[in-house]
């Protein structure tokens, strides 16, 4: 074990390579811990971490690898990533005017009760209604089939990158995820970007920055 430093990082020839939490390292450590591989064509390099910040050395890295998704629709026998904007609940029409709008109370307050009846993941392939609701056994039953499956992008060759969320582990509530999240929204509303950016990198495992997949709060 050595600590993620440049000065910790230049003599000895390392042939497999652990590296854990990758988003906290400092700028180029990474670059420095790959050059002790000492040009040996079967090492073995190991990156596993939360969501980094974009364009930092995790999000590069990550993306220069052969990027792979889970799991598949039985519907529609798509395979998909776990995607946040599949998770659905806290957003209804309204059935007089088919306008959308927030799950609030008469008060104005997030009606929790009705947001968790609500809870559920809708598969992301247009034209499918396949619907997976709150509970373990819907959840598990998403990775009867799954699989990681290549999305085929530009890659550096041996380099291979998984990404696996909160979404996918089927004992965390949907609803337990969208309370955090909404939560998070509402102190965006007031300044604070901390706890939505946790969100994103903790819970999501994606860069922070690279927030397009989330939909907007209205």
């Amino acid at each position: 074990t050595i600590f993620a430093a440049p000065s910790q990082l230049q003599s000895d020839t390392i042939k497999i390579m652990l590296c854990d939490e990758v988003w906290a390292w400092g700028p180029e450590v990474l670059t420095e811990l790959r050059a002790r591989n000492h040009g040996q064509f079967d090492y073995k390099l190991f990156i596993v971490s939360q969501g980094g910040f974009e364009g930092d050395q995790l999000d590069t890295s990550f993306n220069n690898g052969e990027i792979h998704w889970s799991f598949e629709c039985p519907s529609c026998k798509k395979y998909q990533k776990f995607q946040w904007k599949q998770v659905k609940g806290w957003v209804e029409t309204d059935k007089k005017t088919g306008k959308r709008k927030s799950v609030k109370n008469k008060a104005g307050e997030w009606d929790w009760k009705r947001i968790g009846k609500n809870c559920r993941y809708e598969c992301g392939t247009k034209g499918c209604k396949k619907v997976w609701k709150d509970n373990p056994i819907a959840r598990r039953s998403m990775h009867k089939n799954a699989k990681y499956i290549s999305r085929k992008n530009n890659h550096l060759p041996n380099r291979v990158s998984y990404h696996f969320n909160a979404i996918a582990v089927w004992w965390i509530p949907l609803f337990e995820l969208v309370q955090q999240w909404i939560v998070a929204q509402e102190a965006l509303k007031m300044g604070n970007k901390e706890l939505l950016a946790k969100f994103i990198q903790k819970r999501l495992a994606e860069t922070w920055e690279d927030i397009s997949d989330v939909p907007v709060m209205k």
